[in-house]
């Protein structure tokens, strides 16, 4: 399972990241032997007595996140709306900054195809909307 996303806080937004999480710690530590990383954290968590562990790996930085996701990209099939979207607010925050209303349009898009229970035919004609 993965995420691709744009932190924000209430001021401004930061660079896109990439959210792998898996069951499996073998997967994320392979993961992190593609991304050629040792220094990475990784979470790992079991929020209820029944449910399995989970292990998570967060990919953030300009030049890391850039290259993951020029990868990546043409082998996406879910999230390679999203992966684009990120490599657009990588060139956006670069050139206008973290508090551009360029950046803000693209964030918001971001935040729009990350929603939770939304059909896709509601996301696409909010964003052709806009």
């Amino acid at each position: 399972e993965g995420a691709i996303f744009i932190d924000r806080n209430e001021y401004s937004y930061g660079y896109p990241r990439v959210q792998f999480t898996n069951c499996s710690q073998r997967v994320i530590d392979y993961l992190c032997d593609i991304l050629g990383r040792t220094d990475t954290p990784i979470s790992h968590y079991k929020h209820h007595n029944r449910w399995r562990e989970v292990w998570q790996l967060r990919v953030s930085g300009y030049n890391t996140v850039k290259s993951l996701l020029e990868q990546v990209v043409p082998y996406l099939k879910v999230k390679q709306e999203q992966a684009t979207l990120a490599l657009e607010a990588l060139k956006v925050k670069s050139k206008y900054g973290p508090r551009s209303k360029e950046l803000k349009e693209v964030a918001e898009k971001m935040h729009l195809l990350n929603l939770r229970g939304k059909p896709r035919a509601d996301l696409e004609n909010q964003t052709q909307k806009q």
